[in-house]
């Protein structure tokens, strides 16, 4: 009995991982706190991000953030997955700063996960984020 079950187990676990080689994510994510907020919309910030993972564990990243004060900045970074629902990422804002993160993320569907993420700025800010992505080719 034992056998039959961690067979079914292994193919329904193995089914929902959202990150596969050779697969692009795209995701959208925005600020839910940051720590230099000081009211209620007074300050927003979230953009779009493309995720291209070379192997499971490993990824590169680029996209735009809209920023409240500064509009529109290019962002490029990485992502490192030590598993598969957990992930380390370092992101550059082009002109303007650094952040290095971690995040959580819980896979929906084999191509749609939601993400929780923390960023620590260079320039000493705190922010908590929240976003979808959906996942495009590589092996479903």
């Amino acid at each position: 009995m034992r056998f039959p079950v961690f067979i079914v187990l292994s193919v329904i676990v193995t089914s929902v991982y959202s990150q596969r080689a050779q697969r692009v994510m795209i995701g959208a994510q925005a600020d839910l706190i940051k720590s230099d907020n000081d009211g209620f919309f007074e300050k927003m910030q979230g953009g779009f991000e493309g995720n291209y993972y070379f192997s499971r564990k490993f990824s590169a990243s680029a996209g735009v953030e809209w920023w409240t004060e500064d509009n529109v900045l290019l962002v490029l970074g990485g992502r490192f997955c030590p598993i598969d629902e957990a992930f380390v990422r370092v992101r550059g804002f082009i002109g303007k700063d650094l952040s290095v993160g971690g995040g959580f993320a819980k896979p929906l569907s084999n191509r749609v996960r939601i993400e929780a993420i923390a960023d620590f700025y260079f320039q000493g800010y705190i922010a908590i984020r929240g976003g979808m992505a959906f996942g495009f080719g590589g092996n479903p």
